[in-house]
């Protein structure tokens, strides 16, 4: 397989658009006062643009990425679930729970300037603290979704445009008729319940069944390399971004529904669209390793915010800004390969023993039996 393949097959430069969005994070809380202008810019643009990003980002990657995995008909479905459950709680509930009970019991530095609920309602997603953890608990809840909608998806392969469809029409009647979110329930301290964020995420899984409906149909495929089209993508995926990150709305409604749609048009112009402007950037070395790095950056970067403001050794808000993104970048280096790789390597672990057991075994042996009869 060539180098650009696997490129394409594992969406690198996503990791870059990732990183993109975790500078657009730490750049937010770091504001201090109001002597940058584009400190100011992005301040008021944060969630709409950084949270609603990930959100949707992260639901396209496990959707797309499972859907893939269920596709392979030498795996039991069963044995790709545990999977699937075993990666996400070691790469991202393990790492949390480290770090909440360090923030729980550790030195108060360790909070930075925010305040948590307590360690209990922490560890079971319960957060309803004034701070920056409150993103997790949806996250980890919408893991809980994507199997039952990629395996769906993967069951009726025939009906695969209805389901399409019908996923964007559900999106559109949420959005006029509010079907699983009241107004009332966009306040502060519902914000980590994932019916308030569930259309953000849903339109990442959408994003994921387009792009595998697309690259079932070879001539639609062959049609998106013509170069007049990729001329298209490309220039209405760099005006679309540029417009996602340019408007706001204090209706928060409104930006998660709106700015929930945009960001899943410009994940997906990316991939159907690679090589292209946007894909290019997000190729950079420096802004893939901070995707790699960004849930270290995502979950460390108050620590050194309250350090820098201990220390009183910047006046102005962007070297402010600076020195915090340069000890996060730091931080979030050492962070992914002390805890995060391992945790990920025990993970990696406990699938190889679980993929050990004659029941997995035996089902493996049929399923490449039946694969090999002729049809």
């Amino acid at each position: 397989m060539s180098s650009q393949n696997k490129e394409e097959k594992h969406f690198g430069y996503l990791d870059g658009y990732r990183g993109f969005l975790a500078i657009f994070v730490v750049i937010t809380h770091s504001k201090m006062t109001s002597k940058c202008e584009l400190v100011d810019f992005i301040f008021v643009r944060g969630e709409q643009v950084a949270v609603n990003g990930f959100f949707v980002l992260s639901a396209f990657l496990l959707t797309y990425l499972l859907i893939k995995d269920f596709e392979n008909s030498s795996k039991p479905i069963l044995l790709t679930i545990l999977k699937y459950f075993i990666r996400r709680f070691f790469r991202i509930y393990l790492v949390y729970f480290i770090v909440v009970t360090g923030l729980s019991f550790g030195p108060k530095i360790l909070a930075g300037h925010y305040s948590y609920s307590p360690w209990f309602n922490l560890i079971t997603l319960d957060n309803t603290g004034w701070n920056h953890l409150w993103t997790v608990p949806a996250e980890i809840k919408y893991y809980f979704f994507i199997p039952i909608f990629a395996y769906l998806f993967t069951r009726f392969e025939k009906l695969k445009l209805l389901i399409l469809i019908g996923c964007i029409l559900f999106t559109q009647l949420n959005r006029e008729y509010n079907l699983i979110v009241k107004p009332s329930d966009f306040v502060f301290e519902k914000r980590h319940f994932l019916h308030v964020r569930f259309s953000v995420f849903f339109y990442g899984t959408i994003a994921a069944f387009t792009l595998h409906i697309i690259e079932s149909y070879e001539k639609l495929t062959k049609t998106i390399k013509n170069k007049l089209v990729q001329i298209s993508i490309n220039i209405s995926s760099v005006l679309l971004l540029l417009y996602s990150i340019r408007i706001h709305d204090y209706n928060h409604k409104l930006s998660r529904d709106t700015t929930g749609g945009y960001w899943s048009l410009i994940v997906l112009a990316m991939t159907l669209g690679h090589p292209n402007i946007l894909s290019n950037i997000f190729s950079n070395e420096f802004l893939r390793n901070c995707g790699r790095f960004s849930f270290g950056i995502y979950l460390l970067h108050p620590i050194f915010i309250q350090l820098t403001l201990n220390l009183k050794y910047t006046q102005l808000q962007i070297d402010f800004t600076f020195v915090v993104m340069v000890k996060t970048y730091c931080a979030g280096c050492l962070f992914f390969y002390i805890i995060e790789k391992n945790c990920m390597n025990l993970g990696n672990l406990c699938i190889r023993q679980m993929e050990k057991l004659s029941f997995f075994n035996q089902h493996m042996i049929l399923n490449q039996q039946e694969n090999e009869l002729p049809k």
